[in-house]
């Protein structure tokens, strides 16, 4: 008898294993996917208009929609915020610097059936060029942890003042 050759009890632990192996694989990657289809926002797109050039525009202050992330999954999560550029569209350019766009808080920890939300804050640089125009970008909240990330895309649109009015003037003048 060839001592290569497994006998049937053998033959049949392993694969025994195999399945297990393969059944705890398989639970692992549906636990992390539905990690990524709980988290969820209303904040799809959103468009502010009236932003001063060297100002701060906060969403919130001009009672637009905060950045609200559900998770309506069974664990507590972490949500990281970025900005990507956003492409030409309905009229809008791409904002020439994503750093024209922060957040109030970076990252969010939401426990599970819960929500957390930040502000979001534009600032485009003071120079005439960046007046009356139309820009848009991308944000990212991406759900870290476990072996699949989860991500929601929302768009944001915003258009800057033609100039300033002289109210914005002397706040400029007596803020220096």
């Amino acid at each position: 008898m060839n001592k290569l050759t497994l006998n049937k009890c053998s033959r049949s632990a392993l694969r025994c294993v195999y399945v297990a192996w393969l059944f705890a694989g398989g639970c692992l990657l549906f636990s992390s996917l539905a990690f990524a289809v709980n988290i969820r926002t209303p904040f799809v797109s959103v468009s502010a208009s009236g932003v001063v050039p060297g100002e701060a525009y906060s969403l919130k202050a001009h009672g637009l929609r905060t950045l609200k992330i559900y998770n309506k999954g069974a664990e507590k999560i972490t949500v990281k915020f970025s900005i990507a550029p956003g492409g030409v569209e309905k009229n809008y350019e791409a904002a020439p610097d994503v750093k024209w766009i922060s957040f109030e808080k970076n990252s969010v920890d939401i426990a599970a059936g819960a929500f957390a939300e930040t502000d979001v804050i534009i600032n485009v640089p003071d120079e005439k060029k960046f007046y009356g125009r139309s820009f848009s970008a991308v944000i990212l909240s991406a759900g870290v942890g476990g072996n699949i990330s989860a991500g929601l895309r929302s768009k944001l649109y915003f258009t800057t003042v033609k100039k300033k009015n002289i109210w914005q003037k002397l706040k400029g003048i007596f803020e220096k």
